[in-house]
């Protein structure tokens, strides 16, 4: 599978929300899934950093963004990092985005000061989104495989995996557990070194069957099939990202069908719906 249609995949940023719990400093070269949640937030709830640069790394253009969101909330509007902050996710920084969130924020009647470096700080200790995926596993038909993290291209479809073996989470939207429609896309047919993909066997899965998703905290969530259905490349499945029922639900995207050698890609898309087991 390479990328798949812009009209199949396109979500409109106007439709998400995303939460983001800041619960220390954050500076160049800081790496992890807190970065993640920032350049997230900058994506989808500012539009001051590209979507398809969510990569978990507080690189130079995360920096910007932080600048720019300094700016507009009255922060601080000059200086840098280490002598005014400005740049660097610190305590008020990271106060203020989260209230923006709606997250819990601390009952404290003074302004929380920088403490050594090195010492992780802040706010808040209460609800925070459900962790990070980090492995897919569908016993059924032999995958165990790692999640990565993609966001939209530059033309606006769902990022692609990037090796046979990748299975990849769509970022923008609910992670795999949260209410909503969480999405993992994974690669279908053979490479040219023979190689086959972690999604080869995912047209035999029937409903009831069952997969899970290993999180950061070292929880286990347990999906159970509830349909599939197969897609053309260009058909709308704006459904397949979207829920109003209030589960959380596991979709699963792969490439069926025949190999167009001019586009590089296969005739149809199946989708793999899945409910979360509750207990």
């Amino acid at each position: 599978m390479s990328v798949l249609a812009a009209a199949f995949l396109v979500f409109l940023f106007g439709a998400m929300s995303v939460q983001a719990a800041i619960l220390r400093q954050l500076d160049l070269g800081s790496k992890g899934p807190d970065v993640v949640e920032l350049q997230t937030y900058f994506a989808v709830s500012t539009r001051t950093y590209p979507s398809n640069r969510v990569t978990g790394t507080f690189d130079s253009l995360t920096q910007t963004a932080v600048q720019r969101f300094q700016v507009t909330q009255g922060i601080v509007s000059s200086g840098t990092p280490k002598t005014t902050g400005y740049g660097r996710v610190g305590p008020r920084t990271a106060l203020k985005l989260n209230a923006l969130l709606a997250l819990p924020v601390p009952t404290t009647t003074t302004t929380p000061t920088l403490p050594p470096k090195n010492v992780p700080v802040l706010v808040p200790s209460e609800p925070m989104r459900s962790a990070l995926p980090l492995r897919l596993s569908i016993p059924k038909i032999n995958v165990n495989a790692p999640i990565t993290y993609v966001g939209l291209t530059p033309q606006g479809a769902m990022g692609a995996p990037k090796g046979p073996s990748d299975a990849v989470w769509f970022n923008l939207g609910p992670r795999p557990g949260e209410k909503g429609s969480a999405v993992i896309a994974g690669h279908y047919g053979p490479w040219k070194n023979g190689q086959g993909s972690v999604f080869d066997g995912l047209n035999t899965l029937k409903e009831g069957d069952t997969l899970s998703v290993d999180t950061g905290n070292g929880a286990t969530i347990a999906f159970v099939v509830r349909k599939i259905r197969m897609y053309g490349r260009n058909e709308d499945a704006s459904t397949v990202f979207g829920s109003s029922d209030g589960g959380a639900h596991l979709n699963l995207i792969t490439c069926e069908g025949v190999w167009d050698t001019t586009e590089r890609t296969y005739s149809n898309r199946l989708v793999v719906f899945t409910d979360r087991v509750t207990e």
